[in-house]
């Protein structure tokens, strides 16, 4: 789970991954999300605070999107035929946002995994 939540990092470094932010197609600048937010403010400017239960599901999204695409890398499968198998349909309806199109999403994830284990 730790290379899990490693690869996470490293592949969201300058985007907030909250369901507010996927559902209005927009990312938070790094920048931005090292502002600290005095706890009384209520209106952040970008939807509700996420809850455990969101970062669970946001998790469990990320956890299952990363196994899907390397189970096509481990099949020898470049990223032309990664994206033809379309690993990331499960999620779409729920996670898929006008910037982060599924295609696009793919790619960020396979360069993720295999840059990975170049360096391993």
């Amino acid at each position: 789970m730790t290379k899990t939540i490693a690869s996470i990092a490293a592949l969201m470094s300058g985007f907030a991954l909250t369901p507010t932010a996927f559902a209005h197609g927009t990312h938070i600048p790094l920048a931005q999300q090292a502002t600290p937010t005095p706890v009384t403010t209520t209106d952040l400017g970008d939807g509700p605070m996420a809850t455990r239960d969101n970062i669970k599901e946001t998790l469990a999204m990320l956890g299952g999107v990363m196994e899907a695409v390397q189970v096509e890398i481990d099949q020898g499968k470049d990223i032309d035929a990664v994206l033809d198998a379309a690993p990331l349909t499960p999620w779409v309806e729920d996670w898929a946002t006008r910037f982060m199109t599924e295609p696009r999403f793919t790619r960020l994830v396979y360069l993720d995994l295999t840059r990975k284990a170049e360096t391993e």
